[in-house]
C-alpha cells in the first residue's frame, strides 16, 4: 500500500484495499505490488463515488444459499446423497431438497414456453 493510504487513509478504506488485493492474488496477479496498487484504485473509486454516503452491506444470504446449492449439485452424482451431505455439512434432507430445486431450475431453463412463440392469441387480436 502506498504509504500516505496506508497512514491517512480510514481504515474501511484500507481494509477494503486489502480485500481487493488478496483477491488478485488468489486469481493470478502474482506481482504484490500491483495487486496492492490496484486494491488503493478500487478504494479510492469507491471512495469518490460513495463517499459520503451511509451504505448498508447486504450479507448476500441468498447468494451464498444458491452457491452452496449449485456446489451440492455439482457434488451430486444421484447415488452419493450422504457423502454430498457429510462434505457440506447438511442433512441429507436438506440435499434432496436443493436436489428437487436445482432440477427444476434446470428444467425451467431448458423448456421453451409454449405460448412465447410469438404468435398472437385470439384474445390479443382486434376485432
Amino acid at each position: 500500500m502506498t504509504d500516505s493510504f496506508r497512514s491517512k487513509g480510514p481504515e474501511l478504506l484500507r481494509d477494503l484495499a486489502d480485500q481487493v488485493k488478496d483477491v488478485l492474488m488468489k486469481y493470478g496477479e502474482e506481482r504484490e505490488e500491483r495487486a496492492e496498487l490496484l486494491g488503493v484504485e478500487v478504494a479510492e473509486r469507491i471512495s469518490k463515488n460513495w463517499g459520503g454516503m451511509n451504505i448498508y452491506m447486504p450479507l448476500g444470504v441468498v447468494m451464498q444459499r444458491h452457491r452452496k446449492a449449485i456446489e451440492i449439485w455439482n457434488d451430486f452424482d444421484g447415488s452419493n446423497v450422504d457423502q454430498v451431505a457429510r462434505k457440506h455439512g447438511v442433512s441429507i434432507q436438506w440435499v434432496y431438497k436443493i436436489i428437487k430445486e436445482m432440477r427444476a431450475e434446470e428444467l425451467a431453463r431448458r423448456q421453451r414456453d409454449l405460448f412465447d412463440g410469438g404468435v398472437e392469441s385470439q384474445a390479443d387480436q382486434p376485432a
